[in-house]
């Protein structure tokens, strides 16, 4: 294959790794239908000279979002988009705003190219017609960021609640992820290909001899129990090139903060699953610890006998607590994916099998990693755990 076409076929393929987000973005509500390969004409002109391969309207059509994309910096074809947008906004006539995605697997020294690009934009060294430039890995999250202003409330809070599980699905699942772990390709760039691999060495998946990765979705919403929310968030299936197959169970937190709400049940729930026989001391002061709702309300000398008594369930509890502790294999997670987001909106994603949770330093109340507390409304009711997820 010639350079150039090896390069548009790159390029086609980058562009398809778009396709899936933008998908997931609309069954979520946070944009309308996307145009694909839009071409525009300034009033009073035959020819159609104005590309856009992603015209983007928000929930509302009162703003667009102009998608390009690139596998390299390259600073004539950045030209090239340049010019068009510059001319699309203009003929759209209403609020727009331009974004460059690149792959997020490129090598280091094209990131630092794009990086140092978007700094001289945002800093107003250089004028651009391009109001953002991020890897495909964080386009979802700037489009949850555009629609703010535009989608519902529900909406949002929706989104913002599963759309690093709806990310870890889609990752896992992607064909042409599977596709380039094992040709190698330098053509198929990939769907967050870096977490992908990341995730896969996690779950110790030898990609060499996997055919396919599916989602086990339906499956999980049918094995619910009641009103609570599983710990899976995320199941797929695994078949393998002999035709064997393997179900994996994956967790997935996404936050701000370095703590988070992880788990809520009546203190005769913990008593239950931990098998701490009933009536005892341990049992006894669970139940007054949820009736008196806090460490300093139960009291010294108890809060300290408590420590000493859940000692020996401890790696019981921190199992439960971030993996689950049902009968149905599906609903308990065997894997924790997070992502932190920190104050300047990079983020990082951290893998672990639950059994490394056990390594969470106890800085928490209890000799454990978690704050003891109950959620709002729910005093005398259940105990509520915050604690760390990466």
């Amino acid at each position: 294959m010639s350079s150039d076409s090896t390069k548009s076929a790159h390029g086609y393929e980058a562009r398809k790794i778009i396709e899936p987000i933008l998908s997931q973005c609309q069954d979520r509500k946070l944009i309308g239908t996307p145009e694909y390969n839009v071409r525009l004409a300034l009033p009073g002109y035959q020819e159609a000279q104005f590309n856009i391969p992603f015209l983007v309207p928000l929930q509302d059509s009162r703003q667009y979002l102009l998608i390009y994309s690139t596998t390299s910096f390259r600073s004539d074809r950045i030209k090239i988009h340049e010019w068009n947008i510059l001319f699309s906004k203009r003929i759209l006539a209403k609020d727009a705003v331009a974004v460059l995605v690149y792959p997020s697997n490129v090598s280091g020294a094209e990131a630092q190219a794009f990086r140092a690009y978007r700094h001289k934009i945002q800093t107003r060294q250089l004028y651009s017609s391009f109001d953002e430039v991020i890897p495909d890995s964080a386009l979802k999250e700037y489009v949850i960021k555009l629609a703010e202003g535009h989608a519902s409330q529900g909406s949002l809070d929706n989104v913002r609640g599963t759309a690093f599980e709806d990310d870890v699905e889609r990752i896992m699942t992607s064909a042409k992820n599977l596709e380039k772990a094992k040709t190698v390709s330098p053509v198929i760039t990939g769907d967050s290909f870096h977490e992908y691999l990341e995730m896969c060495d996690c779950i110790g998946l030898d990609l060499s001899k996997v055919t396919r990765i599916d989602s086990l979705a339906n499956e999980l919403a049918e094995s619910r129990e009641g009103k609570g929310k599983p710990k899976t968030d995320v199941a797929l299936n695994v078949v393998f090139d002999d035709s064997s197959e393997r179900m994996i169970t994956i967790s997935c937190k996404q936050s701000r903060k370095d703590v988070v709400t992880l788990h809520e049940y009546p203190a005769s729930r913990f008593i239950s699953v931990l098998n701490i026989p009933s009536g005892s001391g341990l049992a006894s002061l669970l139940l007054e610890f949820q009736a008196t709702g806090g460490e300093t309300a139960l009291g010294e000398s108890k809060s300290k006998l408590l420590t000493q008594l859940l000692q020996p369930y401890l790696p019981s509890l921190i199992r439960w607590v971030y993996g689950g502790a049902s009968q149905k294999p599906i609903l308990n997670a065997e894997y924790l994916f997070s992502k932190h987001i920190d104050s300047s909106g990079r983020s990082r994603i951290y893998c672990h099998k639950i059994d490394d949770c056990l390594e969470f330093p106890a800085s928490g109340q209890f000799g454990t990693p978690f704050r003891w507390t109950y959620a709002s409304g729910k005093k005398g009711v259940t105990i509520q755990l915050k604690g760390p997820y990466f």
